[in-house]
């Protein structure tokens, strides 16, 4: 669960409820992003403790919701070890979303953030083909199990220069809204939502160490961007967003939203339709708040 992207309080809990369902009378469970340790306390007596590095980290929804379902499961019925690891090797070996659908995930948010931030459709065009390269640069990072720091710094690089590339050779209007459309493909988003998630429910550690590398991995998207476009002294006119067409942002959001999910792993339709409403109703409170 850790793996996959859960909450590191979530993963304490259902350790505790797991090992109470068979049996353990006491469970101490301390979990940071990086490991997890485990004492529990036999009705005779005796003492246990486990500990494990956890060394890889990805995002991946359609993963823990089956590993969720797996452990209310073992809690509701206490199957035998046997058949925990057989679910378990079923849950590991699921297939991931097609590479197409993937790279029409990541088409879907780097387009629509752009007109999403008042774009028009050829800086759409142009952040579409910058996020097809983006796309494929993460999956070679993934086999390649590369630092993510030192990814989004060469990955922002590069996006900034194929940003200035197609703004440089007419494919788009505004620079600055193809960068900014593009660059929430990089964006640690749900790092910062769990850093913040931890450190409300009182998982201080844990929170302080993922908002820092947040804020490290964010510095070295920046830094990326600012470098490639400083090197080539890019000039160019900051844009202002039109206000005339006020249902485009909204209709841009749903959609962003669900390019989103897609790219997280969510394979359900209603799911993914849940996302963009999520979306949809997450700008119009902005929107209200900011009327307001």
């Amino acid at each position: 669960m850790l793996v996959c992207g859960t909450e590191v309080g979530k993963v304490e809990d259902a350790i505790s409820r797991i090992c109470r369902s068979y049996g353990a009378s006491r469970v101490d469970v301390l979990s940071i992003t990086s490991s997890i340790i485990t004492t529990i306390e036999t009705p005779e007596g005796d003492s246990i403790t486990q500990t494990r590095r956890i060394e890889n980290r990805t995002n991946d929804l359609a993963k823990i919701e089956a590993l969720n379902r797996l452990s209310r499961k073992i809690c509701a019925e206490c199957p035998p070890v046997s058949e925990i690891r057989e679910e378990l090797q079923k849950i590991d070996s699921m297939k991931p979303m097609r590479w197409y659908l993937a790279a029409i995930a990541a088409i879907v948010v780097g387009a629509s953030f752009t007109m999403f931030f008042g774009g028009v459709w050829q800086d759409a065009l142009a952040a579409a083909l910058v996020s097809i390269v983006i796309f494929v640069l993460e999956r070679y990072a993934v086999r390649l199990k590369s630092n993510k720091i030192v990814f989004n710094l060469l990955a922002s690089i590069v996006a900034g220069a194929l940003c200035i590339a197609c703004w440089k050779l007419g494919l788009g209007q505004n620079l600055d809204i193809i960068m900014i459309g593009v660059i929430m493909l990089l964006i640690p988003g749900m790092a910062f939502t769990g850093a913040v998630e931890d450190l409300l429910v009182g998982d201080t550690i844990t929170g302080v160490l993922r908002l820092c590398e947040a804020l490290i991995a964010a510095c070295a998207i920046a830094a990326g961007f600012a470098l490639y476009t400083y090197v080539l002294d890019a000039e160019y006119v900051i844009s202002t967003p039109s206000g005339e067409n006020w249902w485009l942002p909204l209709a841009m959001a749903f959609i962003a939203a669900v390019g989103f999910g897609m790219k997280l792993g969510m394979k359900r339709p209603l799911r993914l339709l849940t996302a963009g409403i999520g979306g949809f109703i997450g700008l119009i409170g902005s929107l209200s708040v900011g009327v307001g």
